[in-house]
């Protein structure tokens, strides 16, 4: 601590040390430019005895009367115009501006001046003074700009061995700033930008900040040859989901690490900083975004409002957390039994959504007390219920866990949200859930039932949200690939035709907020099925997204398919077993009649199997699903 305030104090100190500094050399020039618009406005060498020319004597003797006046008045103007604010070294044509604003300003208050005290100067004089003192000041904060650029020209070979050469795609605002940015920091970053890629003909061939545009997408190639580019950085603002992905398919058949800038819009919301040059993802190869906004707003049952999520700290939770946020909640509280997730969440929410109340409980829906005392203490106005084990294979060796977490943790939170007047309760389930076929399945159509049950009786609106493989989640076949490549490969994949639908994480999100929006109480939603992706290129686009060449740098091993695996998955509902809703990717699952008394008598079962026999809890789930799991 004592350290940090010695460290502080010299700081300021230093701060104000500058200040001073320009002050000084401030007043110097104020003065040394009023002296020299008279030597030129008589046409006295600086080196003659001016005292032979009355005249200049006599308005000579003006200026040192009215000096001191000129002085505090034009160093308040130049105070005023913040001029001994700025930081020098990211001075641009705003300041510039400013500089030569306050010397027009603190003439013509020092012309008003003279008139009042009936000791004016030539009027050409407070002309020339200004353009004088307008060069002084340029020269004096500039100088810093100058001595950096004297010391990059001359810093020895063997310190900038390791600059990275950088091509950025884009030539608009937010790649200017972005060139700017890391002309100012080049040997902090270890970045320097050397050529810039745009579709607009009219910008090839000319510079930007100093940089020269080169070609368009299709010279992309072929320029990160020619000027040996290690870093390709897209920057590209307001481009289509669609254009960015055919520009990034094209970048990774370089071998350039690939990296993207945030949107500008974020930037300036705070909820990304230009430092957030982020690696360029799978789903950015996609064409989908990755958070995306929708239709008007039946969302306004989130803005103002308190939400829960539980499993929160999730991928899932995460995720609806990032869109949550868009909506403007009053507050967010994230239930969730894993520590450091929750650890990192409520950082994020600390430097990036810091506007929002966020309050975290590391506890398990499993603890029946805990949950009700958290309902019962905030209230919450949206439930959002995550929280489950996902895996089939982990929770088919373990059915008692499963449905001790999946289902009477389920209904833990949702007898909470009924018994505290939830308004909206969305529950994220699985297309597994239909016609389930194992015990991960079965828990999750059994909440479905459930909710079902709670609608008829209670004045919450309950909903549940079905969706397929989400690309990036945790534990997911993208997290799997990353540790392979870590560890210098192989990745392991099963066949090379083999193909899965995947849907974004943002994609995710989105439809599950809106499908919450849309309901009106015991409705059952499946997202769209996503895109069809091969695993295989999937493995080699993240090789080159790593900046290894596959087959090469890293290979990949195909194991054969496993028991019971096919090359593409069936559509895991039919069709006729949805119909469409107001919003295309989301659609309405017809849902079978419910026995509520033989239903509730089942759940009574299944508990007591847990306790009594745990042996046949997969025996029992099946009776209630009517499907072997």
């Amino acid at each position: 601590m004592l350290q940090n305030n010695k460290e502080n104090g010299v700081a300021v100190a230093s701060k104000w040390g500058r200040t001073i500094l320009m002050v000084v050399l401030d007043i110097i020039f104020i003065n040394l430019a009023m002296i020299l618009s008279l030597y030129i406005r008589f046409d006295i060498s600086f080196f003659e005895d001016p005292s032979f020319n009355l005249e200049f004597m006599r308005y000579f003797n003006n200026y040192l009367i009215t000096a001191p006046i000129n002085t505090v008045l034009s160093v308040g103007v130049f105070a005023v115009f913040r001029l001994y604010s700025n930081i020098l070294k990211y001075i641009s044509f705003r300041e510039i501006c400013f500089e030569l604003s306050s010397c027009v300003v603190s003439s013509v208050l020092y012309f008003a001046v003279g008139a009042f005290l009936e000791m004016q100067l030539p009027r050409s004089c407070y002309i020339i003074s200004a353009m004088i003192l307008m060069a002084f000041l340029m020269v004096s904060r500039y100088m810093i700009r100058f001595i950096q650029t004297v010391r990059k020209i001359f810093t020895p070979r063997s310190k900038k061995i390791n600059v990275r050469r950088v091509m950025i795609i884009g030539a608009g605002n937010t790649a200017g700033m972005l060139i700017r940015e890391l002309k100012s920091n080049e040997y902090i970053r270890q970045r320097r930008v050397v050529c810039v890629i745009d579709d607009d003909k009219a910008k090839i061939g000319r510079y930007i900040y100093g940089v020269k545009v080169v070609g368009d997408r299709n010279d992309i190639v072929d320029a990160a040859l020619r000027y040996r580019i290690n870093e390709i950085i897209y920057a590209i603002a307001s481009a289509e989901e669609k254009d960015k992905a055919e520009i990034l398919n094209i970048c990774k058949k370089t071998k350039c690490v690939m990296r993207i800038l945030p949107g500008i819009d974020k930037i300036l919301e705070n909820t990304e900083t230009a430092e957030d040059l982020r690696k360029v993802q799978v789903e950015d190869l996609l064409g989908k975004p990755r958070v995306i906004k929708i239709g008007k707003n039946p969302e306004e049952y989130i803005k103002d409002k308190t939400v829960l999520i539980t499993g929160g700290a999730g991928s899932i939770g995460v995720g609806l957390c990032k869109h949550i946020v868009l909506h403007k909640p009053r507050t967010v509280i994230v239930v969730d039994m894993f520590e450091n997730n929750v650890v990192e969440l409520q950082n994020l929410f600390r430097t990036k959504y810091r506007d929002i109340n966020f309050i975290s409980y590391v506890t398990t829906v499993r603890d029946e007390l805990s949950v009700n005392e958290i309902f019962a203490r905030h209230k919450p106005d949206a439930v959002f219920h995550c929280a489950a084990y996902k895996h089939v294979p982990v929770m088919q060796n373990n059915p008692v866990d499963a449905v001790k977490n999946n289902v009477f943790g389920a209904l833990n939170v949702m007898h909470a949200a009924d018994r505290n007047g939830v308004k909206k309760f969305i529950y994220v389930s699985t297309n597994k859930a239909y016609a389930p076929t194992n015990v991960m399945a079965a828990t999750k159509h059994i909440c479905e039932m459930f909710l079902q049950c709670f609608q008829k009786t209670s004045r919450t609106v309950f909903c549940a949200v079905r969706f397929g493989n989400v690309l990036g989640t945790s534990g997911g076949v993208v997290q799997i690939f990353e540790e392979q490549i870590k560890n210098g490969g192989p990745l392991l994949v099963t066949d090379p035709d083999i193909t899965r639908n995947f849907i974004t994480l943002g994609e995710v999100s989105a439809l599950i907020v809106k499908a919450g929006g849309l309901s009106t109480g015991g409705e059952i939603y499946a997202l769209g099925d996503g895109s069809p992706l091969k695993i295989a290129d999937l493995a080699e686009n993240m090789i080159r997204l790593s900046g290894y060449t596959p087959y090469v740098d890293i290979d990949i091993k195909f194991m054969g398919l496993r028991e019971g695996e096919v090359l593409t998955e069936k559509p895991p509902i039919p069709k006729e077993a949805m119909s469409p809703t107001s919003f295309s990717n989301i659609f309405l699952c017809k849902s079978d009649e419910i026995e509520e008394d033989i239903f509730i008598k089942s759940i009574d079962k299944l508990g007591k199997t847990i306790v009594d026999e745990p042996s046949k809890v997969r025996e029992v789930l099946s009776e209630i699903v009517g499907a072997e799991v």
